[in-house]
């Protein structure tokens, strides 16, 4: 072996990456020491010399072995027994807390270790001095596990429903989900006993370019999208000048046509919104900005400040052809030039006109949150965090030296996606992260708790490991890097407690050895999908091995409706589109209906049917057997519930499928009318003793 390949090695040793894994299957799966190697290089550790692998190596020895581990873990208001390689009998400390308040101390040093005081909840820096030498670190004082409704001591079994945003419908909305629309939709399902509204992700999207309207790509997942604003419920709609525009006939017969559309067109209806937005923001103008504008702003701090100007900029440099930040002036591309800094001046009206729109939008959800609260619901709105946001998005210009350039996360070849899957969406940088107290990610989640009572976490093995693609490879050539898992579910666990909101973790997929027990262990809920809770030779698991810290569901967004699974209609599509072969779809399909076949003797297993496979899936069984588990949530898509067919996402399709632009069939009035099919499930659901009687 020689010496490059074995520097190479050590340094995919120490950055954490991963030699292999295990597949859905059991099997392992070695990864290349080439893609190990690629995937280091797009987080700047070069080791295509040995000069550049032994310079790489040195960082991260000097990052690994230093005095004290750039993170420490502890437990609140219990003294923490640190590690510290620091010379001499004892040391001084200094602990600062994140109000800025210092105490100190001295300490001695046993056997490698110093013994700090008990901390409350919070993150602390600790400086260690011993004579000249002085190490930093990070601590993140957490409780041993994250926030627990009362209902979750007392054993209680709660049920509520799950909805795309943009899809809902409503009399009032302008042809795509409004927060106003979720607030009803909260109202109505608390008044069928459900306990909480899940959400697909509220993240903000690409006001200047709405061809992009994924929400699992957005510009930035640390602001809310603007598009789901009811303009009518703008403080100063009545009576304005946007009044009387929207009530033109011409302009109410886009709305009309919108309204009417079984998709969802994001363009067309930004183009009617916009209009009304912009003299609504006149109007808030001359009346003079209110203190409560002001305070959120404030608030809102730099993050805000560099949001609001991205949009801004989006919005000149779009006008000129340039889309993403990648295509503006050098000098505009970075968030802190000088250049940048001027354009916030000389256009600091148009700053603060989305800085307004975070605020609207903002207070809009708060009163969702507030009609979820006041229904009933005993968890309220639980929101989504995805993965990560788009490359040319906000949240990346802001601060790109959090991330890296040239990696995509993605998942290896499963059965969902036989290619791999590249999401094109860059990684935050495990080694950043450990530098700076993973201030981006305390960030992130911050702020997806924000009016919330419980959230979910896409694709929560990020929290212990990524699977990442390098520039121009495809799904097959990536590689697994560890993130600092330990300290990043320490931090979930004291910001759950601060916002008083539950944790999910959507765990599907290949799954790092023992991470569901891990999560659980912290107080995370698992997510458990019915389709893929199966034990040996297929058979479905019955209700009781599902484990209570759960959250147990018949599908995602991702899977197709039970309709559409019955059905195989996702195999369909999948022909019709190429991605299945003919054989390969015809094996599928026989596939399914052993799936099938496995359903309906779970459920003659549970006295729920006589095991025969009917023509049409026996939904009410169905919904009695998930209802069963002892998982503390289960959820009903609002799709299922209003008889929907179509999935909402195909995953790893870009053309030829509606992604994230179906609109439910039915209103939320009508889906949550007393005698509709989520009333009868939730009667259902009760005869199961889940959710309130």
């Amino acid at each position: 072996m020689s010496e490059h390949h074995e520097l190479t090695a050590r340094l995919a040793e120490l950055g954490g990456m991963a030699p292999g894994f295990r597949d859905q299957h059991g099997n392992w799966i070695e990864t290349s020491l080439l893609a190990r190697r690629d995937v280091l290089e797009g987080f700047g550790l070069k080791s295509g010399t040995i000069e550049e692998a032994r310079e790489s190596i040195g960082i991260l020895e000097a990052l690994r072995q230093a005095a004290l581990p750039p993170l420490i873990v502890a437990v609140a208001d219990t003294p923490t027994s640190v590690r510290c390689g620091l010379p001499g009998e004892g040391a001084e400390w200094v602990l600062t807390n994140e109000a800025g308040e210092a105490r100190e101390g001295r300490a001695p040093l046993a056997d490698g270790h110093v013994l700090l005081p008990p901390l409350g909840m919070g993150y602390y820096e600790l400086v260690l001095r011993s004579g000249d030498a002085v190490s930093v670190s990070t601590i993140i004082s957490a409780p041993p596990r994250c926030y627990e409704p009362a209902f979750m001591a007392h054993g209680d079994k709660l049920w509520g429903a799950v909805t795309q945003v943009y899809g809902l419908r409503s009399p009032r909305n302008f042809g795509i989900g409004e927060y106003s629309d979720v607030g009803d939709a909260a109202a109505g399902s608390a008044a069928l006993g459900g306990d909480f509204l899940g959400l697909s992700p509220l993240h903000a999207l690409f006001a200047a370019d709405r061809s992009k309207y994924s929400p699992y790509s957005p510009s930035s997942r640390l602001f809310l999208e603007s598009l789901y604003i009811d303009i009518s419920a703008v403080p100063g709609f009545s009576g304005s000048r946007a009044s009387a525009l929207a009530a033109d006939p011409d302009f109410r017969r886009k709305i009309a046509a919108l309204r009417a559309a079984p998709l969802v067109d994001y363009k067309a209806v930004w183009d009617v919104k916009r209009p009304l937005l912009d003299l609504l923001f006149e109007d808030f103008i001359a009346r003079g900005i209110p203190a409560e504008f002001r305070q959120f702003r404030k608030g809102g701090g730099e993050p805000l400040e560099l949001h609001a100007t991205f949009e801004a900029l989006s919005e000149h440099f779009i006008a000129e052809s340039r889309v993403w930040p990648g295509d503006w002036p050098t000098e505009f591309r970075s968030p802190h030039s000088d250049v940048v800094g001027w354009f916030r001046e000389e256009k600091a009206e148009r700053v603060t006109f989305h800085a307004w729109l975070q605020w609207v939008a903002d207070v809009q959800l708060a009163q969702a949150a507030f009609q979820a609260e006041k229904s009933g619901l005993r968890i309220g709105l639980y929101r989504d965090l995805a993965v990560g946001g788009d490359r040319g998005g906000s949240e990346v210009w802001a601060a790109s030296d959090q991330f890296s350039n040239t990696l995509s996360v993605g998942a290896p070849p499963d059965p969902l996606g036989p290619q791999g899957q590249n999401w094109g969406l860059p990684p935050l940088d495990p080694f950043a992260l450990e530098r700076h107290g993973l201030k981006a990610f305390r960030a992130l989640v911050s702020a997806n708790m924000r009016h919330a009572g419980a959230i979910r976490i896409d694709h929560a093995f990020q929290l212990r490991r990524l699977y990442l693609i390098p520039e121009g490879k495809s799904g097959p050539d990536g590689a697994y890097i560890h993130y600092p898992f330990e300290a990043m579910l320490a931090s979930l666990r004291i910001e759950s407690h601060r916002a008083k909101c539950l944790v999910i973790a959507e765990d599907l997929g290949t799954a790092p050895e023992g991470f569901s027990d891990a999560i659980m262990d912290a107080g995370l809920l698992s997510y458990r999908v019915m389709y893929f809770e199966r034990g040996a030779h297929g058979r479905f698991k019955r209700p009781g091995e599902y484990p209570r810290e759960a959250m147990s569901v018949f599908t995602t967004h991702d899977l197709p409706t039970l309709r559409g699974w019955w059905r195989g209609l996702d195999i369909d599509l999948r022909e019709k589109l190429d991605v299945f072969d003919p054989a390969r779809a015809e094996n599928e399909r026989a596939g399914r209906r052993h799936d099938v076949q496995k359903f309906c003797e779970a459920l003659r297993e549970e006295g729920l049917s006589d095991g025969s496979v009917p023509p049409e899936p026996p939904l009410d069984a169905a919904v009695r057997f998930i209802a069963r588990a002892p998982s503390a949530l289960t959820a009903i898509q609002f799709e299922d519930a209003g008889h929907e067919v179509d999935q909402a996402n195909l995953p790893g399709i870009e053309q030829g499928h509606p992604n994230w632009r179906r609109r439910l069939s039915q209103s939320v009035e009508e889906l949550t009318k007393p005698g509709g099919q989520l009333a009868r499930w939730a009667g259902l659901m009760r005869g199961e003793g889940r959710g309130r009687a």
